[in-house]
């Protein structure tokens, strides 16, 4: 009999032993609310989140091509858009005086009998002052109000071309290697240079923005205290695919099942180099964050690679062309 309840005693110790040892490992593995969504962008792309401890981000890399109000990122434009209306009652001029700021000016009217004699291929230097006449129908010289809008100047942005992707300070977007196929936009996104992540049109969905260096701080250190298997921060927010295999201890492409306990899916999206070659598919990650650097032309990022065992807050070129991931607001 006593040897009964001596095996008894040792099999419910063990139990405890077990139990409290499973509840340790989950207690250390990021505890997201469970609060799973989605979020569209201007483009119509819908995307997965996640909240993990007080943040709620997105789980795929941005893919948008436009910015919030519609227009898209690979687009120069010069000056801006200058409306002039002629009060009621009052005789419509004929003559708009311009400052030229660069743009190739077009005139536009709802007024149908409406001309110009704007020659609009016509060269100007920036800071000449145009005369631009233009004629209406005398009857409707009166009693009429005329809105006339000045466009300003739109160029598509060649971002196949490596020399302009190095020198243009305007926003740009690409796909890695430039590819038009779509499984592979959906899974890495695309990539953005810094220009276009603080334009103030703003590239993230409505409600949504491009973290700063302390929110992806603020990420790091909830994930840090919540490994679980995973081992590392690194580890802890990469996918567990598509990155390549490291030999390295404890490293992201060492035992690939261990990564991503936060459901945060970091993907190895690779990067646009400052001369416009691509580096990286499968092997690194990084993600804008909106915080400039300490020095000009450099801004920070978070980053991850394959054969590394730690995530990486560092700064960039301002002409690298990274990934973005969104946080709401």
């Amino acid at each position: 009999m006593k040897a009964i309840k001596k095996e008894i005693y040792l099999m419910l110790f063990a139990f405890i032993v077990v139990l409290v040892s499973v509840t340790s490992c989950k207690s250390d593995e990021v505890k997201t609310d469970g609060v799973t969504g989605t979020v569209t962008d201007v483009d119509g792309n819908v995307y997965k989140t996640i909240t993990i401890g007080t943040q709620t981000w997105m789980v795929e890399n941005l893919r948008t091509t436009k910015y919030q109000n519609n227009e898209p990122i690979n687009v120069r434009y010069v000056g801006t858009d200058t409306v002039i209306t002629n009060k009621d009652n009052e005789v419509k001029r004929d003559t708009i005086i311009i400052k030229y700021d660069g743009t190739i000016i077009t005139l536009k009217s709802k007024d149908k009998n409406f001309k110009t004699n704007l020659n609009g291929d016509k060269i100007y230097a920036k800071g000449d002052t145009i005369a631009v006449s233009f004629v209406l129908d005398t009857t409707y010289i009166k009693n009429r109000i005329e809105t006339i809008k000045i466009l300003r100047k739109s160029t598509p942005i060649d971002i196949t071309v490596n020399s302009v992707w190095a020198t243009f300070s305007n926003g740009m977007q690409c796909t890695y290697n430039l590819t038009a196929n779509a499984d592979s936009i959906v899974k890495f996104g695309r990539l953005y240079n810094y220009s276009a992540v603080v334009d103030v049109r703003k590239i993230a969905p409505v409600g949504w923005h491009v973290p700063t260096k302390e929110e992806f701080a603020t990420l790091q250190s909830y994930v840090n205290s919540h490994l679980g298997t995973s081992g590392n921060v690194a580890k802890a927010l990469a996918t567990t695919i598509d990155w390549t295999t490291s030999t390295n201890t404890d490293a992201v492409g060492n035992d690939l099942l261990k990564n991503n306990v936060s459901a945060f899916t970091a993907l190895p999206g690779g990067y646009r180099g400052v001369s416009g070659s691509f580096v990286g598919l499968g092997v690194s990650g990084q993600w804008w964050s909106i915080s400039s650097g300490p020095s000009s032309g450099a801004s920070w990022y978070t980053g991850i690679l394959n054969y590394y065992n730690d995530a990486i807050t560092s700064t960039y070129n301002t002409q690298y062309g990274l990934s973005v991931r969104c946080v709401k607001d």
